[in-house]
């Protein structure tokens, strides 16, 4: 994802540090306390990959890649990717967001 990294870059100049994705950290902190905020964050993050595995989905269909099974595939792609958010914020360094869209590119195929 260029817009990812090129984002997180932004960020980072901004404020001397990789943020990575403020659902997967705030839900990795707070969750476990907080109810309210734990079933907002998770409706957020459904909101996200239904959204991402109705694209693959169409993808599949007319083609472009094969995916029989969108859910799956959508769940690798989240997994893969805030895990490298995650990376990325624990290290301070944006560039291991670099080659993330070759990763997911990976994982469509």
């Amino acid at each position: 994802m260029i817009f990812g990294y090129a984002f997180q870059r932004e960020i980072k100049i901004k404020h001397g540090r990789v943020l990575g994705c403020p659902q997967v950290t705030l839900g990795s902190e707070v969750c476990t306390q907080e109810d309210a905020l734990q079933k907002k964050i998770q409706a957020i993050m459904e909101q996200k990959s239904k959204y991402i595995e109705s694209a693959i989905r169409d993808a599949h269909a007319t083609g472009v890649i094969h995916a029989p099974d969108a859910g799956v595939k959508t769940r690798m792609l989240l997994a893969y990717y805030e895990g490298l958010l995650t990376q990325a914020r624990i290290q301070n360094d944006v560039e291991v967001l670099r080659e993330a869209a070759n990763g997911m590119l990976t994982i469509l195929e």
